[in-house]
């Protein structure tokens, strides 16, 4: 299954989760072996490239004339048949494969010095789900360490999509829609909102709260981000207007 988003603000917020960005909610997302943002970013060899490859499209539309497949490549007839024929096969991993992946995915289950981690068991199925399609496009029986590598390859650039704005690591709770250092932020407005509650019965008025946090480095963006995120999950009430307390 592929699924396309387009980010809520048009273009990807290299600031913001992901999950923050598009529609589909983090534990829908958490089902796909694969994430990428695709973003445009001028390139002269790429643009020049694309808007050649929308010539050739455009002027096969407007002649009727077929395009004859580039040398090296396929036509559609034959793709078809090559795609169809592949689906047959169904390759088998080998002791060193999955000594490669297992290796690779206990890499990935290091913790980090913030409690981070860059992937789950699903993922890890993925790789070998991944490493067989690698060796079906290969017509071939047995999967190879080279289909291991290549496997490796792409979906260490899926990870990418997962990097921690803040801290430029990998963490896979991005996917569920907040970072390890979002909740580390949250513990922090939960302390403040409690110590603030026990010495005032009205509860910590918001401005209050963006001093106190701003003593901690957390910007007042995030703190009306962070408040609205913790009232939505019930951690918080707002028992007036502007005070809050912590259920």
């Amino acid at each position: 299954m592929i699924a396309l988003c387009n980010p809520k603000n048009i273009r990807f917020d290299q600031y913001e989760p992901l999950t923050k960005q598009i529609a589909i909610p983090g534990d829908t997302l958490s089902r796909f072996g694969l994430v990428f943002k695709i973003q445009d970013i001028p390139n002269v060899v790429n643009d020049k490239a694309i808007a050649e490859h929308q010539a050739r499209q455009w002027a096969r539309y407007e002649t009727g004339i077929q395009e004859q497949p580039e040398e090296g490549s396929l036509s559609q007839e034959k793709l078809s048949k090559y795609l169809q024929y592949a689906k047959t096969i169904k390759p088998r991993t080998t002791p060193e494969t999955r000594e490669e992946i297992m290796n690779y995915f206990l890499t990935l289950r290091t913790t980090g010095d913030n409690g981070t981690i860059a992937t789950t068991a699903r993922q890890n199925n993925d790789l070998y789900r991944l490493t067989k399609a690698i060796a079906k496009l290969r017509l071939s029986d047995t999967c190879s360490m080279g289909d291991v590598e290549m496997a490796i390859q792409i979906h260490k650039a899926s990870l990418e999509a997962l990097r921690d704005p803040k801290t430029g690591k990998i963490d896979i709770d991005i996917i569920f829609g907040s970072s390890t250092t979002q909740r580390d932020r949250l513990k922090q407005i939960i302390h403040i909102i409690k110590d603030m509650q026990d010495s005032n019965s009205t509860g910590a008025h918001f401005q209050d709260i963006i001093l106190k946090a701003a003593d901690k480095n957390i910007k007042r963006d995030q703190v009306t981000s962070d408040v609205q995120h913790l009232k939505q999950a019930g951690d918080i009430i707002e028992v007036s207007s502007g005070f809050y307390r912590v259920v």
